[in-house]
């Protein structure tokens, strides 16, 4: 769900995301970690809702609870006002790819400014990210924070490998997506 919440945000659009355990610690701390950053969620215990204009701020997060989610809270930082300081990720670099390379590499292609610590990233936003050919890196959490990234982006985002990357972990990321309205489709 979280990458439909932080576009959602991103698009100053409504979503309501049934399922998750507001009671949770860990669905307690991405909540938290959205609303530090400046999104404006209601919680209850079935589900969550952002809606509306937000005014997201840079601010401290500390991923040490979920590291997996560093990609998507790139992205967000990215249209954030002010520096963003994403802390204790370091498991992120042993995943499927090192998230915090593969991320920081690929948002600065689309013009933000990130710098890449040891631990995590520091973001300076907002950025107006730019639409280009960007690389997945054979990663379904880089594939789908690009896509995201690419929703709030000036002009066409291409993300090489990511049809492949999705299709083993969400087959229907993108049908999903457009459902919602979003202009998404697999390239040929």
């Amino acid at each position: 769900a979280a990458p439909f919440i932080v576009a959602a945000g991103l698009v100053a659009s409504k979503v309501k995301v049934r399922g998750m355990d507001g009671n949770s610690t860990r669905d307690s701390a991405f909540l938290q970690a959205l609303k530090s950053i400046g999104l404006s969620l209601h919680a209850t215990r079935k589900s969550v809702e952002v809606g509306g204009r937000h005014r997201l701020k840079g601010t401290r997060l500390d991923m040490s609870w979920a590291p997996e989610l560093l990609p998507l809270m790139a992205v967000l930082a990215c249209r954030a006002r002010g520096k963003t300081i994403i802390q204790d990720a370091a498991e992120a670099r042993r995943m499927k790819s090192d998230r915090i390379s593969s991320i920081s590499q690929e948002l600065r292609r689309m013009r933000a400014k990130v710098l890449e610590q040891n631990d995590g990233l520091v973001i300076q936003g907002p950025a107006e990210l730019k639409g280009c050919e960007v690389d997945c890196h054979d990663d379904y959490a880089i594939a789908s924070a690009l896509a995201v990234a690419g929703l709030v982006a000036s002009g066409k985002t291409v993300i090489k490998g990511g049809a492949d990357a999705l299709g083993t972990s969400y087959s229907r990321f993108v049908s999903t997506f457009q459902s919602l309205g979003a202009e998404m489709s697999y390239g040929s």
